[in-house]
């Protein structure tokens, strides 16, 4: 699991764009969350995936919040059901408008 600080905007925002570079061979899977307050996790719906080589894909997710926000925090929690594989997570983007 990884978790962001928390990110504080000068202005609201009321969308949310998560673009991520993700490995995640057959037996894993990750999930993708936002908080605008702190303590309840949102799962980002995804919206569009594209590979980026033959391990990667770069998903993106997007989703409206309301009310608007100031304050944001993601994270990507990443599971398998084997402990000899593992999932992988690059290049995250968070993009609040």
């Amino acid at each position: 699991t990884y978790i962001s600080k928390q990110i504080t905007l000068s202005t609201p925002a009321t969308t949310l764009k998560q673009v991520v570079e993700l490995s995640l061979p057959s037996g894993t899977s990750a999930v993708v969350k936002y908080t605008t307050d702190g303590t309840t996790w949102v799962n980002a719906t995804q919206t569009g995936t594209e590979p980026v080589d033959e391990n990667f894909t770069r998903y993106t997710f997007t989703s409206n919040i309301s009310p608007a926000a100031t304050t944001f925090r993601v994270r990507i929690d990443l599971s398998v059901n084997n402990p000899t594989i593992r999932a992988k997570a690059r290049k995250f983007l968070n993009i609040m408008k």
